[in-house]
Parts: structure tokens; sequence; C-alpha cells
């Protein structure tokens, strides 16, 4: 039986009436308001029935996209790393002929300084031995015939 807001009103006036006021404004805070209908055993039975059935229909929507998502990124992958694979290839190739020819110009530089050093050497021995030694020994004749005097 459903209740009209009047006569809500009504049974608060009767229990302040037999009662007090206190106990009647609690008494119709409690009741439900008119014109409300309250949800039944079966209607929450069939409510939850259905929210299940969509979660159902959602996890299986949501698991196929999750596999194609990772179908697609995996594809993605494979074909980056081929790509980084290749562009690592080609570098470490250009480094190495790079490296290779440093080395060999580094060699050759080596060569030249070493060659340029040996015929430093035998242009200091020679002129120590032309030079120097001969300058030495007439400074040193000189210094003897000073010395006599």
């Amino acid at each position: 039986m459903k209740v009209t807001e009047e006569q809500r009103r009504a049974l608060f006036d009767r229990v302040r009436a037999h009662l007090d006021e206190e106990t009647a404004t609690l008494l119709l805070e409690v009741t439900v308001p008119a014109n409300v209908e309250l949800a039944t055993r079966s209607d929450i039975q069939e409510l939850r029935a259905e929210l299940l059935l969509r979660l159902t229909e959602l996890d299986g929507r949501l698991t196929g996209m999750i596999t194609e998502l990772d179908r697609r990124l995996s594809g993605q992958i494979t074909e980056l790393d081929r790509r980084l694979s290749g562009q690592i290839t080609e570098l470490d190739q250009r480094l190495g002929g790079q490296i290779t020819e440093l080395d060999q110009r580094l060699g050759g530089q080596m060569a030249a300084l070493s060659t340029r050093i040996a015929a430093f050497e035998t242009d200091l021995t020679h002129r120590l031995y032309f030079h120097v030694v001969p300058l030495i020994g007439g400074m040193l004749a000189v210094a003897t015939w000073l010395g006599r005097f």
C-alpha cells in the first residue's frame, strides 16, 4: 500500500497528540516518504545479474583489446629491434673503419717521427765529435799555454 504525504502528516499529528513532538518527529524521519518505491530482494538480484553480465562482456572486450594491443606492440618492437640492430651494425663498421684509418695514420706519423729523431741524433753526434770536442781541446790548450805564464 502506497502512503501519500498527507497520510504521513496526519500520522505525525496523531502521534504528536498522544506522545511528544520529539517522538513524532523521529517516527516521521524513519518512515519511508510518500511516492518512494523500495527495491525488493528480487530487484537487487536482477540488478546484480545484469551487472555481472555487463562486467563479463566488458572483461571479454578488454581482453580482446589487450591481446590486439600486445600483438601490435610486439610487431612494432620487433621492427624497432631489427632497425636498431642494423644501425648499430652499420655504426660499428663505420667506427671500425675510422679506427683502422686513424691507427694507420698514427703509425705512419710515428714512423716519420722515429726517422726524424734518428736523424737528429746522428746530427747531434756529428756536431759533438766535429765541433764541440775540438773546441774543448782548443780551450784546454789555450788554458794550459796561459797557465805557464
